[in-house]
């Protein structure tokens, strides 16, 4: 994941802070809309999740939705396996437009795993350091670590300046103890010359809409105050009745469509053409020394029991090179000729993806319509008829043109 201090207290991070921080990571995910649009949430109960309505608007929408935890990079670069948890409003699903957020059931209960339970924010004061844990523009995890202050407190809103991109809505915002003060979900136009400020909306408020609609979720929740729960001695804390301009509010969600989500290398294959060879995990092997720069997305990122037809979808939808894995399997797939090619195919000729077949196994790949596209190596020397070293090289070599193409379009 990536880490983003870009204000921070002289006295640095101290140990426990850092410890939290591993904790509170665990919560936090990406929500995957429909395949349509990609927004943040976070856990704050094992089988329950908070995110904006203009995430989540309607049981229809989250019906069709998930939440994906794990999606961050490690620090050689490479990606964790995704866990992917479908979402599932018939156990729970409460909604509010004019506070703009969404807590919804999933379909199973997530163990071992940190919450970031609501709490009364009373003590929320103007310049006091804010973190965010998001996923802007759809992409890996990013920790703004007290990247930005509070800039002022209303009865249902905070504004802050910590660094936002469409695709944030949803993300926790956390005080400098690392406790939930709100649910960024907004950023504001500048008005009258002043500084443009982000907006979230408080704990407390949410909290007091839950008390009042749903007094038994309020109580299954486990919510306490943070004076008790943290032994934090309440600050008399003067506050604003309405944030200016709170309609022109502008929500962070990003379209899985849009251009900033192509950032990823595709990998197309049939398991019945790797055998013994394992052709897509030699090449991933490769692909490693590019880890910081490239996302490598192929089927064995999908958890099981996630939505899996949705999640390559959305991939198709990040890809921006195209890798082919050509053997007769994969010639012979229905599934990769139906539902993989096309999207590929028609995003090289409309949006210059870059398509990039590599002979794996002797087939007639010159005799289908892929053959219009030339392949890295000779198809009538395929992998699989090569010496092991031989392979090698030409798995490096490919790997290398790989990250070219990454870098060219």
């Amino acid at each position: 994941m990536a880490i983003i201090r870009g204000k921070s207290p002289e006295e640095g991070l101290q140990p426990w802070f850092v410890k939290r921080v591993a904790d509170l990571t665990d919560a936090v995910g990406r929500i995957s809309v429909a395949g349509r649009a990609f927004g943040t949430g976070f856990l704050i109960a094992p089988r329950v999740v908070l995110t904006c309505h203009h995430v989540l608007p309607d049981a229809e929408t989250a019906r069709a939705s998930s939440l994906e935890l794990g999606y961050q990079r490690d620090e050689d670069g490479s990606f964790r396996r995704v866990t992917t948890v479908k979402l599932d409003p018939m156990t729970r699903f409460l909604t509010d437009k004019a506070l703009d957020f969404a807590i919804v059931g999933l379909a199973g209960e997530l163990k071992n795993r940190s919450a970031i339970p609501l709490v009364d924010d009373g003590n929320t004061t103007p310049g006091e350091w804010v973190s965010l844990f998001h996923h802007p523009q759809g992409g890996p995890l990013q920790l703004s670590l007290r990247g930005g202050t509070v800039l002022a407190v209303y009865d249902d809103f905070v504004h802050h300046d910590a660094n936002t991109h469409p695709g944030s809505a949803g993300a926790p915002l956390l005080d400098q103890n690392l406790r939930l003060i709100g649910l960024h979900h907004a950023s504001m136009p500048p008005t009258d010359g002043m500084f443009a400020a982000n907006e979230a909306i408080r704990a407390t408020a949410i909290l007091t809409l839950l008390t009042r609609r749903e007094p038994m979720l309020f109580a299954q929740l486990n919510v306490v105050g943070q004076s008790e729960a943290l032994h934090s001695s309440v600050r008399a804390v003067a506050v604003q009745s309405e944030p200016p301009s709170a309609s022109a509010a502008t929500p962070e969600v990003v379209a899985a469509s849009a251009s900033p989500v192509r950032d990823s290398v595709f990998i197309s294959y049939a398991r019945s053409d790797q055998g013994k060879r394992k052709w897509r995990e030699r090449l991933r092997t490769f692909l490693l020394p590019f880890g910081a720069e490239l996302d490598v997305w192929d089927d064995s990122r999908i958890e099981t029991g996630a939505e899996w037809r949705t999640e390559i979808d959305i991939a198709l939808k990040r890809a921006r090179v195209a890798v082919l894995l050509i053997g007769p399997s994969f010639l012979g797939s229905e599934f990769i000729a139906k539902n993989e090619l096309p999207p590929l195919l028609n995003a090289a000729a409309a949006e210059g993806v870059v398509v990039l077949p590599l002979i794996t196994n002797h087939c007639s790949y010159e005799r289908t319509g892929l053959g219009k596209y030339q392949a890295f190596n000779d198809p009538k020397k395929p992998l699989e008829a090569l010496e092991l070293p031989e392979q090698n090289h030409w798995l490096q070599m490919f790997a290398e043109r790989i990250d070219q193409a990454f870098q060219s379009v």
